[in-house]
């Protein structure tokens, strides 16, 4: 079968390339990122803050709080998820590579066409904020564009560096929480849109099928005859809708019957202990609920409502997710920077400043390489085998 989502990655590597070639005298190299610089959008965010320069500064404020708040969120988050990587190896680590092609466990595939809009959107309100808030704090904006590191491109604005650390502290901190507050606040928007339109409506254009997408070895389902691929018609006599299959799931005890039925035929099983929890049951499958069309339904148009439905969710997930990053209190990422600048509002000895600020953006970096290292074993295990 072909993989058009692959071709259309090779496309659009292929196409940079090009752009590459074609611009190199216009492009700036700092460590590893390649900045292409131009004017695009200044000039309109001048024209949009001209006039509501007071509603943006209290949104900045406003941004500082918020922002504050999610940093101690997100530090939580991870120092958390770092503890259950030692203590509980089996639970799914809260910071994961979000890549096209890189299957994250409880979230549906990220094709690369959803990847390159959403990184795209997500990346252009991030920037155009800060610009926002530049100019309604009379900080100059030198330049916007695009940015790429290797192959995931970016988006980024150069405010006047000197300017902006003559402003008062609360004027720097609503500059740099700006990016990260704009997406958490369109990422809920994006939530909304998907949860209260999009997704019913595509619900109400189709049949949901299970199909059983993994069978584990040696399992009671594994046992029975079930196998991957199969579609569910029933459990224990219930049509398999999704408050049945929930339901008859959910209440499994260890021991317990279950008569499954998939192709015309019933399968019968004798559930196991649940290994991560000793008193519910455990059968060995896991299940893909999928929408079908109904027969009245276009194929062609419900498939791109499918597609847009997705794409809505992963804008919500990747703003969401690139707006508390941001905010980590980690070198010169925004959150580490309205760090520095807080430390400074209520510490006048600016060494101990500085070294609070490094040690703490440390234990950030290391915290996030933990919550990796399941992800860093898994594929180099994977290297390994294809090795051997």
């Amino acid at each position: 079968m072909v993989n058009y989502d692959l071709i259309l990655f090779g496309i659009f590597a292929f196409l940079l390339v090009i752009f590459y070639f074609r611009n190199k005298k216009k492009i700036e190299f700092q460590g590893i990122v390649a900045l292409y610089k131009t004017k695009l959008g200044l000039a309109l965010s001048k024209k949009i803050v001209r006039k509501r320069e007071k509603l943006f500064i209290v949104l900045g404020y406003i941004g500082i709080v918020l922002g504050f708040i999610g940093m101690a969120f997100i530090f939580y988050t991870l120092a958390s998820g770092s503890v259950n990587v030692f203590i509980k190896p089996e639970a799914a680590p809260v910071v994961a590579p979000v890549l096209p092609f890189v299957k994250i466990p409880g979230l549906p595939p990220l094709l690369f066409t959803y990847w390159i809009i959403s990184i795209f959107i997500v990346a252009v309100i991030h920037e155009f904020s800060h610009a926002l808030l530049s100019v309604a704090h009379k900080i100059k904006v030198k330049s916007s564009g695009f940015a790429f590191f290797g192959p995931i491109p970016a988006a980024f604005v150069e405010p006047d560096e000197k300017q902006l650390a003559k402003k008062s502290r609360a004027a720097q901190l609503s500059v740099f929480a700006a990016g990260p507050f704009s997406n958490i606040i369109t990422g809920i928007l994006f939530f909304l849109i998907f949860a209260f339109l999009i997704a019913p409506y595509v619900a109400s254009m189709g049949n949901v099928n299970f199909e059983i997408a993994d069978v584990v070895n040696g399992s009671p389902a594994f046992l029975s005859g079930l196998q991957k691929g199969q579609t569910i018609e029933s459990m224990n006599g219930l049509d398999a809708s999704p408050k049945n299959v929930s339901s008859v799931l959910a209440s499994l005890e260890p021991n317990d019957i279950l008569e499954i039925k998939s192709g015309g035929k019933t399968y019968t099983l004798k559930t196991d202990k649940n290994p991560q929890n000793q008193s519910k049951g455990f059968i060995g499958i896991s299940i893909d609920a999928k929408l079908e069309p109904k027969r009245e339904t276009s194929k062609a148009y419900f498939s791109f409502m499918m597609w847009l439905r997705q794409l809505f969710f992963w804008l919500f997930a990747l703003s969401l997710g690139i707006g508390l990053f941001n905010l980590l209190p980690l070198g010169p990422i925004d959150g580490g920077r309205m760090l520095l600048v807080g430390l400074g509002s209520f510490m006048k000895d600016e060494k101990r400043a500085k070294k609070i600020f490094s040690f703490v953006s440390f234990v950030s970096l290391l915290l996030i390489l933990i919550n990796l290292a399941p992800w860093f074993a898994k594929a180099f295990g994977s290297i390994g085998r294809a090795i051997g």
